[in-house]
């Protein structure tokens, strides 16, 4: 199972790119989480994300600056159910100052948990891809 998220960004794409890039900093732009600690640097390096209520290891699989892709797995969490879901953020250039993003993210379908972790995804891309654009205002 897999869900596709397309959204454009009213920024340039290097300024998206620079906030989406930098692993290490992801509460800069995602406001729930309350802090984020990260093991390493560069691909292969473990962040542990921290929300009020729960909390996710994620491993950066592949950061391309040459074609403004980062990729991502969630390998630990509170949340079992999350635990190896993929997921990639892909930017490009739209003209006029703006940037598409496409979100694509899943689980193994065998997995029992996927369909109902899709649905929510669904929600939750959306939600976080309104936060960066926030963010991205805020630093204007």
């Amino acid at each position: 199972m897999t869900v596709t998220i397309d959204a454009t960004i009213d920024a340039p794409l290097e300024r998206v790119w620079a906030v989406i890039s930098d692993f290490a900093n992801l509460q800069q732009w995602h406001p729930l989480v309350q802090r984020c600690e990260t093991e390493g640097e560069g691909v292969g390096s473990i962040r542990v994300v921290h929300f009020a209520d729960s909390w996710a290891s994620e491993r950066l699989e592949r950061l391309d600056a040459d074609s403004h892709t980062l990729h991502y797995a969630i390998i630990d969490g509170s949340n079992p159910a999350a635990t190896g879901l993929t997921g990639a953020i892909a930017l490009g250039e739209r003209g006029n100052g703006s940037t598409s993003l496409r979100w694509v993210s899943g689980l193994d379908p065998d997995r029992p948990e996927a369909e109902a972790l899709d649905r929510y995804l669904e929600s939750y891309y959306p939600q976080r891809i309104e936060h960066l654009r926030s963010a991205l205002r805020s630093a204007g």
